[in-house]
């Protein structure tokens, strides 16, 4: 799995200067990377190239598995800062939508017990079957990061996925993020202001006045 820019270059068209220019990365499977850099800068916008949702201006952004294209945007798993939870249904029913609609023949008593693995894991085991609507924001967001790892898809892309976590909690959440991709060989892009976060990722983006410097990893 390989998620490539190439000269890539992104302009909001109401803009006077470009949010980056000139990238040219590779981004490869079992790799967890952190974008960083100050509000404004551009972390948000380039996560977003990176997922399908923004087309580039300039040069290329693709995916590849086994060196065949795939496509980028049906092959993301996204993580956000809103959780976009049904309140009127279960952490666990929430979370399995991940797997069910991922596809891949998945029943949803299937995708329920992926999700019950996913929820225990990050310590929502007794809220399994409590409705999104009396969660906290901080439930609810690790609900948010269950259905993404339970889809399945090979790259995750997060936009401060641990906004509403406490320091304890953001150590768990992260360790159980990377040892799920990791065992399936998949990619993580993180934006994050969070450099304790940032320390976790094994490369970090430092995203700033229109460049995109690659720092390496923090720790």
């Amino acid at each position: 799995m390989r998620v490539t820019c190439k000269e890539a270059h992104f302009q909001y068209p109401a803009s006077s200067a470009p949010v980056f220019e000139r990238l040219n990365l590779d981004i490869c499977a079992g790799e967890t990377v952190a974008l960083v850099g100050p509000s404004g800068s551009g972390k948000t916008t380039l996560l977003s190239v990176l997922g399908g949702l923004l087309s580039v201006t300039g040069g290329s952004v693709t995916a590849s598995r086994n060196g065949r294209p795939i496509p980028l945007a049906t092959s993301c798993g996204w993580i956000t800062q809103t959780t976009n939870a049904l309140g009127s249904r279960t952490a666990l029913d929430n979370a399995a939508l991940g797997a069910y609609f991922a596809g891949a023949g998945n029943t949803w008593l299937n995708a329920r017990s992926d999700a019950i693995v996913a929820l225990r894991r990050l310590g929502l085991g007794s809220r399994l079957h409590s409705r999104s609507n009396t969660l906290s924001g901080g439930e609810l967001q690790r609900v948010s990061i269950a259905r993404a790892l339970v889809s399945q898809k090979p790259i995750i892309l997060a936009d401060e996925p641990t906004g509403q976590l406490d320091q304890e909690t953001t150590d768990r959440v992260m360790r159980e993020i990377a040892e799920s991709l990791s065992e399936a060989s998949r990619i993580l892009v993180v934006a994050t202001h969070d450099e304790e976060v940032a320390a976790k990722c094994s490369r970090v983006l430092r995203v700033s006045m229109g460049m995109v410097s690659d720092i390496g990893p923090l720790r």
